[in-house]
């Protein structure tokens, strides 16, 4: 498109030199009439639709707060291994990754910060017992909980103790940060609300339950699923239940949001998508062939949710009908959590294998075998991916290139 010369009268040359500036910096017009490529605004526009995580970050489980499992990254395949980093203790917390740096706990409950570039250890901190709470960073701090039921605030770049906060019983679920706030479940049947300055109560608000699953944010409402067979619709603010819906099984699994919509596994064998604003299911998905509970959490498209099975099995389903795509078989139970990068679908199993599959057909596109089980879900920044293994390792892949 060519634009028309337009004579502007009584404008000094200083000024209008500013306006010009002002315009090619903001990436709008240089010129000749053409966008500037390099622009923030246009890069913007060029990123794929849909929710997903910022790229360079993943700063909590699922790698945001609709807990969608998608990121913006590009890994292309095949991947090679750049490192591996011995934690010296089995890990099944899933990674976060901010500013170049790896936070990751480990059964022995230590948790570690580690250099995503170069797989060199930062720093570690001793809490209680076991981790298995995947991390949450957040405005230069990183929270997760352990074992015994301490939930920690760390200083992200020293590993400084900030705050640190017990509940009754230990912490399996992931906190979600947002707003100054801390959310996370405890399997003392409270889902808790914390400052994230200093840790004091916010609210707390009782199931009827063990809360495992990690809560999901969205719209100022937190969406949480317990093993009281509830998803319950709590405002954000105050901790008052908006509403609930009841499923009857119990749910291990993290809640995936995208609008008015929630999908989620249970451990009846059965995948539900509900419309939680009007409180009714939209489908229901059972698999035919073999009754297993769902544990992973579901990973969404635009199109398809895939979430694995502890039938050894990897779904995807049509994410308006609950229409079975396809299927892929490990060779071990599917508990760490699909992530989506492109046209890729990464996954672990209980049989140590990390699963490249394509995200159309479910064919397996490059796979990795750790030492160990990958009960972990793998993470995703900067170009590299990492996941933790039961063998102790925390391994990182990124491009042959």
């Amino acid at each position: 498109m060519i634009f028309p010369v337009v004579k502007i009268p009584n404008i000094k040359r200083a000024a209008l030199t500013i306006l010009l500036a002002l315009i090619v910096g903001a990436g709008i017009l240089v010129l000749t009439g053409r966008p500037d490529s390099h622009s923030p605004a246009l890069a913007a526009l060029r990123e794929p639709p849909g929710p997903g995580a910022a790229l360079h970050e993943w700063p909590m489980f699922r790698g945001n707060p609709e807990r969608t499992g998608v990121t913006r990254e590009r890994l292309p395949l095949p991947l090679d291994l750049q490192w591996s980093y011995d934690a010296g203790e089995a890990i099944e917390s899933s990674a976060a990754i901010s500013r170049g740096t790896v936070f990751v706990g480990a059964l022995d409950g230590t948790f570690h910060a580690v250099d995503l570039q170069t797989g060199k250890g930062k720093w570690k901190f001793q809490a209680g017992t076991g981790i298995s709470s995947s991390p949450c960073v957040s405005e230069g701090s990183v929270y997760f909980g352990d074992e015994e039921g301490a939930l920690y605030a760390l200083e992200a770049a020293t590993g400084k103790l900030r705050w640190k906060f017990q509940t009754e019983a230990e912490i399996m679920s992931s906190p979600s940060c947002t707003g100054g706030q801390i959310l996370f479940g405890s399997y003392d049947s409270n889902l808790y609300a914390l400052s994230s300055r200093d840790g004091a109560l916010l609210w707390k608000f009782q199931t009827e339950g063990r809360v495992h699953a990690s809560p999901a944010i969205i719209d100022g409402k937190v969406l949480v699923t317990g093993c009281d067979g509830y998803v319950r619709i709590l405002d954000v603010s105050s901790g008052r239940e908006v509403s609930r819906f009841e499923i009857g099984d119990y749910m291990g699994a993290t809640p995936a949001l995208d609008g008015d919509r929630l999908f989620v596994g249970t451990f009846g064998n059965q995948v539900y998508c509900i419309n939680w604003k009007q409180e009714k299911p939209v489908w229901q998905y059972e698999y035919s062939e073999r009754r297993f509970p769902f544990y992973s959490s579901a990973a969404l498209t635009e199109k398809i949710m895939i979430l694995g099975g502890r039938d050894r099995v990897v779904h995807a389903l049509d994410r308006r009908t609950g229409e079975e795509l396809w299927t892929f078989r490990a060779k071990g139970r599917v508990d760490s959590s699909p992530l989506v990068s492109g046209d890729t679908l990464f996954v672990g199993s209980h049989d140590g294998n990390l699963y490249a599959l394509h995200i159309e057909t479910g064919q397996l596109q490059w796979s990795f075998t750790a030492g160990g089980g990958l009960i972990a879900s793998p993470a995703a920044a900067s170009g590299r991916l990492v996941v933790g293994s039961r063998d102790g390792q925390l391994y990182c892949f990124g491009s042959k290139g």
